[in-house]
């Protein structure tokens, strides 16, 4: 059950990023390794 939590939380963190990216405020590497990140964090 935790992962399937850290996989909701990775998805979100992921769209986040693309929406992030869309916007050009941050690079998309950036993006992409917040939601490695926090996965790895937990």
């Amino acid at each position: 059950m935790p992962l399937l939590i850290n996989y909701y939380f990775v998805n979100l963190l992921i769209n986040l990023g693309h929406t992030v990216t869309d916007s050009k405020s941050i690079p998309f590497p950036v993006s992409v390794a917040v939601p490695i990140i926090f996965f790895l964090a937990f």
